[in-house]
């Protein structure tokens, strides 16, 4: 009967480092501690073989000394000898594979591990002063410790902050912000795309154009704001609309030119809750557009930039490649003095702006280039060649297609008023008193579509009169309507500073004991503010104590071009 065999030991990988207590070392032991594993692997599989140790530890080393090994693995070994400039010894290598065979992971790994750090008291008070969100500096914080800590100095404080890990640090949740951190240094779920065709997911977004231009109306600086639709599965743009701001008819323009321009109908619209995308006449289940259209809106979760990506990437590049060939760029990458002083350069005539045409013209154009560019995300496809393999969609009635608004009136006497416009139609008297969906045009007010709650047709109803003083167009309303709120908005601004320029204003209790007194009335006139003082004395005060409530009058008391409100003193403020 032969001799037991003892079994081949297993061979350590450098997989295994990621076991318990691997964590805890520092950075040079876990390097020390890979190199070894790699260096015994080839060892190891010879003993598996049935090699005894030593030989195989000679085998090896006298094969490294004939450099028969391979450069990499020769400078390996030497890395592991002593100062990392000869070969380990036999015994040596013989006692690593002893260490490897055990169930310590470390084992292999240099027992020194350096100067240990003695708390001091002062770490926990750093950490804590470190991780605010003002971000203060290093410095900063050793000199307020200073004040409690004499003896400490700015290396150490530096040395023990430098030293934090990630989430405690420079980068920590509490020094940038839980939501900066979440949406910029923690993990993501990153979104499959390959379950989504061509065509059938568009993201829209509205974007501030960071070029400045020149007002259509006024010739001043202005910057738009670009609507964009965007195809998910191919980064094909479908359409596009410059306009003052996102509003609801910006995007009304942008996806109906999409529609128009492609002829095919995505089966989602991935947008957010701004003003354009979810307004009433947009997702109201009658009314809205997304209804109209048959498409269901996907609204991301608000302050989420990362669930448009697509989109929002795609304005990054448009301002990177395309935004910096104007010289108002005004990105945040722009140096400040080129526009520090452009107003008055273009008021002077040394500047000139390019006007909206010359803009939007380069924009198509650029457009045109994005989608034959070969694009990273699409394995070095074009958007044009992905959007080509798209399935067929096409918009029902596209020839109807135009920029539609919704409203719910009610029928009277067989007329419908909306927007003090008066229209009729013959048929409207089969649905007397009934509500129903208008269906109207911003270029053309002469005829609205009526239709009932359930969608279908009734007629077509005719104008009668508007009332006067309004425009010509709904669209000429709108503008006026957008004036009226900036002057509204401008006219807010203007009485702050007025007020701000009068003066504080009362404490509470004072405003309340003059409203008491009716004194809280009208500026008085010229000629009251040239009267002598009049003072008014509680009857019930005989003049040797004070009654309880007895209070003295000063009214009319002139302070100067701006008088004050009358006042009410108490009798005891006089000595």
């Amino acid at each position: 009967m032969g001799a037991l065999r003892r079994p081949a030991p297993q061979p350590c990988h450098p997989s295994d480092v990621r076991a318990s207590g691997v964590l805890d070392l520092t950075d040079r032991q876990r390097t020390v501690l890979v190199r070894k594993v790699g260096f015994l692997r080839p060892i190891q599989q010879m003993v598996a073989r049935g090699v005894s140790r030593r030989t195989a530890c000679e085998r090896v080393l006298g094969q490294l000394r004939r450099h028969e090994l391979g450069p990499d693995y020769h400078a390996l070994a030497l890395s592991v000898g002593p100062r990392g400039q000869k070969l380990p010894a036999v015994s040596t290598v013989m006692r690593w594979l002893a260490e490897a065979e055990g169930n310590d992971p470390t084992a292999l790994a240099p027992k020194h591990t350096g100067r240990r750090h003695v708390p001091e008291g002062w770490e926990a008070a750093a950490e804590r002063l470190y991780a605010r969100m003002q971000q203060p500096s290093m410095y900063s914080v050793y000199e307020e410790l200073a004040e409690n800590f004499p003896a400490l100095s700015y290396a150490k404080v530096r040395r023990h902050l430098g030293q934090l890990p990630a989430q405690r640090g420079a980068q920590g949740p509490a020094r940038v912000g839980r939501h900066f951190h979440a949406q910029s240094r923690a993990d993501y779920r990153e979104r499959d795309l390959s379950t989504i065709r061509p065509g059938e997911v568009w993201q829209g977004d509205g974007h501030r154009v960071d070029v400045y231009l020149a007002h259509p109306a006024t010739g001043h600086i202005w910057r738009p704001e670009l609507t964009v639709w965007l195809d998910v599965a191919s980064r094909y743009v479908t359409g596009w609309y410059i306009a003052e701001h996102e509003s609801t008819v910006t995007t009304h323009f942008a996806l109906c030119h999409a529609l128009q321009s492609c002829n095919h109908l995505p089966l989602f619209l991935h947008v957010d809750n701004g003003s354009g995308f979810a307004a009433r006449t947009m997702r109201d289940e009658h009314i809205g557009l997304y209804r109209q259209l048959d498409v269901e809106p996907i609204f991301a979760i608000p302050g989420n930039p990362k669930a448009k990506g697509h989109v929002e990437r795609f304005f990054l590049t448009l301002e990177g490649k395309y935004g910096k060939r104007w010289d108002t760029y005004c990105g945040p990458d722009m140096a400040p003095e080129a526009n520090r002083r452009l107003a008055a350069e273009v008021k002077a005539g040394r500047r000139t702006l390019p006007s909206l045409a010359q803009y939007a013209e380069g924009l198509r154009a650029w457009i045109d280039w994005y989608h034959q560019r070969p694009h990273r995300g699409l394995d070095g496809r074009t958007p044009a060649q992905v959007w080509a393999e798209r399935t067929p969609n096409p918009v029902p009635e596209l020839a109807e297609i135009h920029l539609r608004e919704r409203a719910v009136c009610k029928v009277a006497r067989q007329r419908i008023r909306l927007h003090n416009r008066m229209y009729r139609d013959p048929l409207l008297a089969e649905v007397e008193g009934r509500e129903v969906i208008v269906e109207y045009w911003l270029h053309d007010d002469q005829t609205v579509r009526v239709l009932d709650m359930r969608q279908r047709h009734l007629c077509a109803a005719t104008l009668v009169r508007k009332d006067p003083y309004l425009p010509a167009s709904r669209m000429e309303e709108r503008r006026q309507k957008n004036l009226a709120a900036q002057r509204k908005r401008a006219q807010l601004r203007l009485d702050e500073v007025d007020a701000r320029a009068r003066g504080v204003l009362p404490e509470p209790h004072t405003a309340r004991a003059l409203e008491a007194l009716g004194a809280l009335e009208a500026e008085p006139s010229p000629t009251e503010l040239t009267a002598e003082p009049h003072l008014v004395l509680d009857p019930a005060w005989n003049g040797d104590a004070e009654p309880e409530g007895s209070r003295l009058d000063i009214t009319d008391w002139p302070q100067g071009p701006s008088p004050q409100p009358r006042q009410r003193l108490d009798v005891t403020d006089f000595d």
